[in-house]
């Protein structure tokens, strides 16, 4: 790896960017060597994606491949985007277009990682779009690892959580109510944190919580190593 080489965070909503860099951050404060900035911010127009965002659409596969092929191959190590729900675009779209700069992929990450501690399921908290489709699902399958939907009325609770923290007017007796719910899920099986706004306010930390854009971030350091 030549040393000038950064972790490339594609810009989505600001609280989640944010978040990420700022684990980024931690991580290098925390041991590891890095002489300067080891990430660079890479803009986008994020309102126009969030527009089309969740489902897949022409729109939204031609913006992303745009962005995808506008990435500066010789300054970027790996890239980091910061939106779960958007990888079932970027997926589709990099195959088609020979994107070869290496991706920090959270369900490829957190399937590497469950694979290692022998888990066969997990209960998935997103948005209601991505603990309800296909996508996520399907990847795990495929790796023999059953992902299952949160009862209705969690599923609601989580969903409306998701939409608190995005609009910043989230309480504390919600991010209290949340984290009584994952604890209460981590009693029975393994749960997957999948949606940046429910990491924002995530307070269970144990081996039966898995957070995607912890992993995400843990798997852009490894690839910059």
């Amino acid at each position: 790896m030549k040393p000038h080489k950064l972790i490339g965070v594609l810009e989505m909503s600001q609280a989640s960017t944010q978040f990420y860099i700022d684990l980024i951050n931690e991580k290098y404060s925390n041991g590891l060597s890095i002489d300067s900035q080891p990430f660079k911010l890479i803009s986008t127009d994020f309102k126009a994606i969030n527009k089309l965002l969740p489902k897949r659409s022409v729109k939204l596969d031609t913006l992303i491949t745009t962005y995808l092929q506008d990435i500066p191959a010789n300054d970027i190590e790996c890239v980091l985007i910061p939106n779960i729900t958007i990888h079932e675009t970027v997926d589709a779209v990099s195959s088609k277009i020979d994107f070869t700069i290496p991706l920090a992929h959270p369900i490829l990450g957190s399937i590497k990682r469950m694979r290692k501690a022998s888990k066969s399921k997990a209960v998935l908290f997103g948005t209601a779009y991505t603990m309800t489709s296909e996508y996520i699902k399907i990847v795990f399958a495929n790796s023999d690892i059953k992902i299952e939907e949160p009862k209705p009325e969690d599923l609601q609770f989580i969903d409306w959580i998701r939409r608190e923290v995005y609009s910043e007017s989230i309480s504390a007796e919600a991010v209290k109510k949340f984290n009584d719910l994952v604890e209460t899920y981590t009693d029975d099986t393994t749960v997957l944190l999948a949606c940046t706004e429910l990491s924002l306010v995530s307070k269970i930390s144990n081996d039966c919580v898995l957070d995607m854009a912890a992993i995400q971030v843990e798997e852009a350091i490894s690839m910059k190593s």
